[in-house]
């Protein structure tokens, strides 16, 4: 009883600790951007609040849709460069092929012609590296209307560069917003789900999302794939080879689906359900999982030796696999949850 209390205690003393960091992560992007809760929702869903709702002393009173909207835009034009940089607030992504020997960035955003509106974009190039970068701040206004912006990027047919970094501050990243010719590709999301698809081999692909889900789908063969995800749900399915790859899950079910060789992976979470299926070799597979079951099916790993351990919850494992009483090649813990280790 005593083993069992001091479990539990550890386990609520890290489930409270997970839940103030997820929300200091909102409160601190809410803070930093100078919105209130009303306006952070508002520009974030582009959904309308009801004129008829009473919010003053608590939100301002001051719509957007009382004043003009206005219209900004920007274009330049820059050499080919190996490194791509964006970082934008609301703004919609799009890279557009086209016959070209140069790249050119163009800059569109509507807005309430109020001062307490402030929108602030650049785009310049240097060190090899073009820099795309576009900033939001909104005070003492609710945002009572969609207001469109946009970041279109046209490059070469084909064209390969050599490391693409694109932050989102607090819209959903699908696969027309990026572009996958590149031998690294970063993706931060900091509001906001992920649900893309790499058609394209990598060298190099991090994936980040601090409030939302990663839904990614992997045609093309990877070298070094790393997840991160502070919280949300985690689906992976790798159709192509992947040497190695990495799942951090703070709070959030992690789901693996690989349909090839895998050299190692490691999948951590601290509260959530993982699952997995492997339906060809992988010569490495360590899973902890905090609080949460385990669930993992395997088609070619029939002999495979594993190492499994667990406070509490129950341990299957099907009868084709060897269970070793020391750390192997494959290890799979939890703290709080059940175990379940079967051939597909």
């Amino acid at each position: 009883m005593k083993s069992f209390n001091r479990t539990m205690g550890i386990v609520a003393g890290i489930f409270f600790i997970l839940v103030v960091g997820s929300v200091s992560i909102g409160a601190s992007y809410i803070k930093s951007n100078k919105l209130d809760s009303l306006e952070f929702w508002n520009e974030t869903t582009n959904l309308d609040y009801s004129d008829d709702w009473d919010f003053d002393g608590i939100f301002s009173n001051k719509k957007s849709s009382e004043y003009d909207t206005k219209e900004i835009s920007d274009t330049k034009t820059f050499s080919l460069q190996p490194e791509l940089y964006v970082s934008s607030s609301f703004e919609e992504i799009t890279f557009i092929e086209e016959n070209r020997d140069d790249i050119q960035v163009d800059y569109y955003r509507e807005y309430p012609d109020v001062d307490s509106y402030r929108i602030s974009y650049d785009a310049s190039e240097s060190n090899n590296r073009i820099t795309i970068t576009s900033t939001l701040s909104v005070r003492d206004i609710a945002v009572n209307k969609p207001y469109q912006g946009n970041i279109e990027i046209h490059i070469p047919v084909n064209y390969q560069f050599e490391q693409i970094t694109l932050e989102s501050a607090a819209t959903k990243i699908e696969s027309d917003n990026i572009y996958t010719r590149t031998k690294e590709l970063n993706i931060t999301a900091s509001l906001g789900d992920i649900d893309i698809n790499i058609d394209n081999p990598l060298e190099i692909l991090n994936v980040q999302c601090s409030m939302g889900s990663i839904d990614l789908n992997v045609e093309a063969d990877i070298d070094t794939l790393n997840i991160e995800c502070s919280l949300g749900k985690v689906d992976l399915n790798l159709e192509g080879e992947i040497v190695i790859f990495s799942i951090q899950n703070d709070i959030g079910d992690t789901n693996v689906e690989a349909e090839k060789p895998i050299d190692e992976g490691n999948i951590n979470s601290n509260l959530g359900d993982v699952t997995g299926s492997f339906r060809d070799n992988i010569s490495t597979l360590f899973v902890e999982c905090s609080m949460g079951n385990i669930d993992m099916s395997f088609q070619d790993n029939k002999n495979m030796l594993v190492y499994i351990d667990t406070d509490l919850g129950d341990v299957s494992v099907d009868e084709a696999f060897n269970i070793s009483e020391e750390p192997s090649n494959f290890i799979f813990t939890s703290s709080l949850g059940n175990i379940n280790i079967e051939e597909d």
